[in-house]
């Protein structure tokens, strides 16, 4: 009898024999076969086998593969259908188990069929957000920087040279008109006020005591006692010395005038805007002590870019916006004729309010070029840029189709469709740009 070794499936190895009692026979599959043998009463022998292979230790463990094929002893292979000799067949220990699961599943499958597609539909569907497109009134602005120019300016010199005795104001003080700001030591300029006030004293009491001489020659003469010519003297005197009492008191104002000009006083009510000196400097006639800038802004001063300068007319409204956040309304009053070196057109503001800006500061500028009340707008998020245009996708019955759009005035969060959007249309605000036309989306909540 021919000796068969076979090579069972994982599954329908019985459990593993002690090593030593089952010999070895030819690799299979890189496999050793251990078998014995078990006669049956017919004649033939029932085959019990394991599967095994040997690890790095050497030992034999089981195997995972599960076809089933065998060879005899002498090396040659056969197809596993022919079993043992004298009718001795092996029916497989889980084919029942096997068929009524395939059963189960059929089953199974035929009745979730319908619910299958309809998760697969979905699955296919790409998660999106959408947003309703609404109708607002926009406005088309053209920005830019300003700033602003004071209703005056000047810059507080010294009319008389001398030492800096006292500052009285600081940086960002506010001084009113005849207030002062400074004071000089020039010690001539009082010497000066007390040699004319000296002059105009003794002038004054010539002129008395001329006019008296002058009252008793005219008794005198007409007594008889002294004759023409004394009397004339005497009003030729009294006329000389009158004139020369003017040209004293003239003096005197004078000397009075250029002492006070030792105080340095702010010709109109302002702020301190800088300082240009310290106590102690000595400052000659011209010299700049202080620069003061009158209250209130009388405009605002921007320059627009020579392509788009066509579009700002005067009248416009605009908007000037300070760095804190504060918005003052404004107009524009003025447009240049002309360009400046570096390519702009100088325009003029007039504030409406804002009297607490101060010169020199600046401003944002937005100008109101044109108003559209009833414009249509979408979020910014839902607008698409493509090699051939902008698109915006709009969300009808589960599908996107995608729309060419013309667009108008952009701003931080929407943008303004000009063509290709109705009021009321969902349009993808979120998702949009992994979109093409007519693929299936679902509507997030």
């Amino acid at each position: 009898m021919a000796e068969r070794v076979r090579f069972f499936p994982f599954s329908e190895c019985v459990g593993r024999p002690r090593r030593g009692n089952i010999p070895d026979r030819k690799p299979v599959g890189g496999c050793r076969v251990r078998h014995r043998l078990a006669p049956t009463g017919d004649g033939g022998e029932r085959w019990r086998g394991v599967a095994l292979k040997r690890d790095l230790q050497g030992d034999l463990q089981r195997h995972p593969q599960r076809d089933l094929w065998a060879m005899d002893a002498s090396g040659d292979a056969y197809d596993g259908k022919r079993d043992h000799p004298a009718g001795a067949r092996r029916r497989p220990r889980h084919a029942l188990s096997l068929l009524g699961a395939a059963v189960v599943a059929a089953l199974l499958a035929g009745c979730g069929k319908e619910k299958a597609a309809e998760h697969q539909e979905a699955a296919r569907a790409f998660p999106v957000r959408v947003a309703t497109a609404q109708v607002r009134a926009v406005e088309e602005v053209e920005e830019t920087i300003g700033t602003v120019i004071g209703k005056r300016r000047a810059r507080i010199a010294a009319e008389v040279p001398g030492r800096v005795a006292a500052l009285f104001v600081q940086v960002g003080d506010f001084v009113k008109k005849g207030g002062r700001i400074a004071r000089l030591a020039a010690p001539e300029l009082v010497a000066a006020v007390r040699r004319a006030e000296a002059a105009v004293a003794r002038t004054r009491a010539e002129l008395a005591k001329a006019k008296k001489d002058l009252q008793r020659a005219q008794r005198l003469f007409a007594k008889g006692a002294i004759a023409k010519d004394a009397l004339e003297r005497a009003q030729t005197r009294k006329k000389a010395l009158a004139k020369a009492l003017a040209e004293a008191e003239a003096a005197l104002a004078q000397a009075r005038a250029q002492a006070a000009k030792r105080f340095i006083r702010a010709p109109f009510a302002g702020r301190i805007a800088r300082r240009f000196v310290q106590a102690g400097d000595f400052i000659g006639v011209g010299k700049p002590v202080v620069e003061l800038a009158a209250l209130g802004a009388a405009s605002v001063e921007a320059g627009i870019p020579e392509a788009r300068a066509g579009r700002i007319h005067a009248g416009e409204p605009a908007r000037i916006r300070r760095l804190t956040g504060e918005e003052i309304p404004a107009h524009v009053v003025e447009v240049a004729p002309s360009v400046d070196a570096l390519g702009f057109v100088r325009v003029r503001l007039a504030p409406e309010g804002g009297q607490h800006l101060r010169p020199g500061e600046h401003v944002k500028v937005a100008i109101v070029t044109a108003r559209r009340e009833k414009a249509v707008v979408v979020p910014a998020s839902a607008l698409v840029l493509r090699p051939n245009g902008h698109f915006v996708f709009v969300a009808e019955g589960g599908i996107a189709h995608a729309r060419a759009v013309k667009l108008g005035v952009e701003a931080r969060d929407w943008v303004e469709i000009r063509k290709g959007i109705h009021p009321g249309e969902a349009v993808v605000v979120d998702g949009a740009g992994f979109l093409a036309d007519g693929a299936r989306i679902r509507v997030l909540r």
